[in-house]
């Protein structure tokens, strides 16, 4: 008795639920409560994450001359085209032999040709610009070192208009959009999906209410309200350091797609509002779908303001893919939100609305996936792994909530499938899936604001070797990997123009790590006097050592020594290695001990920037803070302590104060500091002496950038003899010696501060 009276409560109890879904609470066991009251946390957590993700700091300085960062950014997309470029570097500029200059795309030269070292920062050059129409322009910029007299050089790319991206998105890979601007973005999309959401769950037969009208017209306004807020964002919160403006000046350059989406916003609310009038009710269906395309519009011009649009190939597939990602999922996620906001619009198991629905998710679902991951690999380059940028990093994680969502929907849908008895598993199941697909939602804004990362392009390997009475030597290799790779070399006078009186060519190969040494490589004549070895063996990575000579006339050939490691980790990638050998962590560490000792040193320095440059520059250090050095180009340089002093071509000397003062041996060991993936190769001798090779990595911290080591330190004094250095614009070889011999450097008698 007792038992069929239980019986009749839940069977009382379900036709109760049929009727009125709001009594699911009622009949829930207070477990199932508490659970559903939990489901704001997991959004929570997403949303901070996200924020985290974005607005970590990743920027490291570089101990050696390179650019610190420039305005505008390599790869940024200017809506309003610059007034000048500037390059911040590292270390003080030589103004006479630094330069700046800016090509448009048919290679014309499109600056003012006044680039100038700013005098209160010496550090900082810039060249003014016209008024640039749309296009892609080519930064070429040369530094000289004030310091060491390093020459470098290298170029990057801008834009000019083509898409405007609206305030506070990223414009270059690693830049982190502005929290207020992915904050509003995601309002407008959540505003626009609730809205959306109601116009088709309304053309698919639910029953609307005025409860569910409320919450489509609070979405709609708060879309609205946050287009609006653009306007005083931008206003007020500039990017970076550029100044505040007015609401006047911050209105006048809203993107055209904004102005749309502005007044669609507008006619949205107006349509919600208007539907609440009685007199209505007879043509809901041509103003719901009304409604819908007005919304669908919306979402749209969405898509016409983000990195999507901006790309300059492939643009026009790129905005139909996140174009069908974006309505996919509005209208799928506004429908859900609803569904399980309003319980009353599915009050029966058997309505035709929720079953239409679950069919059209089952439509939409997949194409806002496919677009979405379509989207993705138009974006991402297929050479860097996802994780290595924030935009991989964001779609990593909108793509687990992705499938999170997919799985609720299927769940969902067999709940529909399986009758009355899983209502209360439905209810929480929507609201779930709700939670997720906000998450989604916010993903898709922070991605909408994020640069996709540039592709990784393998770039050729041009060194270049000083040789004496202004001749140089070039090895040339197109693609700096492991195999058999095809070398080109040539003997050059200062403009690189091959010279013609090379009658033969070899290359020696040498592996530096291991015992590996190929036969003698005789090279080929090319027709512009240049030499081809084809197929040289490099069978192993690691560092190696070709051994270039070029016989002519003279009875003894001009030979060069080129070192480099390989894969190159600047044009293709590092190989890092993560242990440490004992033998050469021993041998390291004597090294160092011997290095924090000297009282004094000289050394030789080779420098060459990867791209065909050279400066050879030899160095005398005195402890504990003194050095002098002289490049091959005659400028010449003292150190004392914080204070540098240079010599002009007229040989008078001024003073400048340093970014760093001098501490010698101090910075030298400061060098070399958390060395990696330590390994010992083989014996050489070097100025009489027999050295080990050791080869480490030193990883990037505030006063560097990462660097890769190859030293040859004696067995029997642990001096380093010779080392080789890779890093970004940097492959060096630099020979040292007279370890604590006498070396008298002292302040030039004339000298003006």
């Amino acid at each position: 008795m007792v038992q069929l009276r239980r019986r009749g409560h839940r069977a009382l109890a379900l036709v109760r639920l049929s009727k009125d879904l709001p009594l699911v609470r009622d009949m829930a066991p207070a477990r199932w409560l508490r659970r559903a009251h939990r489901l704001r946390h997991p959004f929570l957590a997403l949303l901070v994450f996200t924020l985290a993700t974005l607005i970590a700091p990743a920027a490291l300085a570089h101990g050696e001359l390179d650019v610190a960062r420039s305005t505008p950014g390599p790869g940024s997309i200017n809506g309003v085209p610059p007034e000048a470029v500037e390059l911040w570097f590292t270390e003080p500029l030589e103004e006479a032999r630094s330069s700046i200059e800016v090509y448009d795309a048919d290679r014309q030269r499109v600056d003012n040709g006044d680039v100038q070292v700013d005098p209160a920062d010496p550090q900082h050059m810039r060249v003014t610009l016209p008024r640039l129409p749309d296009g892609t322009y080519t930064v070429a910029w040369r530094s000289a070192s004030l310091v060491d007299g390093h020459v470098l050089q290298g170029t990057f790319e801008f834009r000019v208009g083509q898409a405007r991206l609206p305030a506070g998105a990223a414009a270059t890979d690693g830049e982190r959009p502005a929290p207020q601007a992915v904050a509003l973005r995601w309002l407008t999309l959540l505003g626009l999906a609730v809205a959306a959401g109601w116009w088709l769950l309304g053309l698919l037969g639910a029953r609307l209410t005025a409860r569910s009208r409320r919450l489509a017209l609070t979405g709609a306004a708060a879309a609205l309200l946050a287009d609006l807020a653009l306007v005083p964002m931008t206003a007020y919160l500039p990017p970076g350091d550029l100044p505040r403006q007015s609401l006047g000046q911050a209105f006048g350059i809203m993107p055209t797609p904004w102005l749309a989406r502005v007044g669609l916003d507008v006619a949205v609310v107006a349509l919600l509002g208007l539907l609440a009038l009685p007199t209505l009710r007879r043509r809901w269906r041509p103003l719901l779908a009304l409604g819908a395309l007005l919304t669908a519009a919306a979402v749209l011009t969405l898509t016409l303001t983000s990195h999507s649009a901006a790309r300059e190939s492939y643009r026009p597939l790129a905005i139909a893919l996140n174009a069908a990602h974006l309505e996919s999922i509005v209208f799928w996620i506004g429908g859900v939100v609803h569904l399980a906001a309003t319980p009353r619009l599915w009050r029966e198991q058997s309505s035709p609305a929720l079953r239409r629905f679950s069919r059209l998710a089952l439509v939409l679902a997949p194409v806002a996936f496919l677009a979405g991951a379509a989207n993705a690999g138009v974006l991402l380059p297929l050479s860097r792994p996802p994780w290595t940028s924030p935009y991989g990093r964001v779609l990593l994680l909108k793509t687990g909530i992705a499938l999170g969502i997919l799985v609720l929907a299927w769940f969902n849908r067999r709940q529909i499938q399986t009758g009355l008895q899983r209502l209360v598993a439905l209810l929480r199941s929507l609201r779930g899936e709700a939670v997720l697909g906000m998450g989604a939602l916010l993903a898709a804004a922070v991605l909408a604001l994020t640069a996709p990362p540039a592709p990784a392009q393998i770039e050729p390997l041009h060194l270049r070797f000083d040789l004496d009475d202004e001749r140089y030597a070039h090895l040339f290799m197109s693609h700096p990997d492991t195999g058999n790779r095809d070398l080109t070399i040539w003997l050059s006078g200062p403009d690189g123009t091959p010279l013609p009186d090379v009658q033969r060519a070899y290359v020696t190969l040498r592996m530096l790590e291991r015992p590996i040494d190929p036969p003698r490589l005789r090279a080929e004549r090319q027709e512009d006097d240049r030499w081809l070895v084809p197929r040289a063996p490099f069978s192993v990575k690691g560092w190696w050592m070709a051994e270039v000579e070029f016989a002519g006339d003279a009875p003894e050939p001009e030979v060069a020594t080129f070192v480099f490691l390989l894969p190159d980790p600047i044009f293709i990638g590092p190989e890092q290695r993560e242990e440490n050998d004992p033998a050469a962590e021993e041998l390291y560490q004597a090294a160092i001990d011997r290095l924090s000792r000297l009282t004094s040193m000289s050394s030789f320095e080779r420098l060459t920037d990867g791209s065909g440059n050279s400066v050879t520059t030899e160095f005398a250090f005195a402890a504990p803070n003194r050095l002098r050095y002289a490049t091959a180009v005659g400028g010449e340089s003292i150190a004392i302590g914080d204070t540098q002093y240079y010599r002009d071509g007229n040989g008078t000397w001024t003073a400048q104060p340093r970014a760093r003062p001098v501490r010698f041996p101090l910075a030298q060991v400061n060098y070399y500091t958390n060395p990696q993936g330590l390994t010992l190769g083989r014996e050489m001798e070097i100025d009489g002496e027999i050295c080990r090779l050791v080869s480490f990595y030193a990883p990037a911290d505030n006063t560097r950038g990462e660097v890769w080591y190859l030293w040859w330190v004696g067995t029997e004094t642990h001096h380093i003899r010779q080392e080789a250095m890779v890093a970004n614009h940097h492959y060096m070889i630099t020979t040292y010696s007279d370890f604590d011999a006498p070396v008298t450097i002292d302040a030039p008698e004339v000298a003006s501060r």
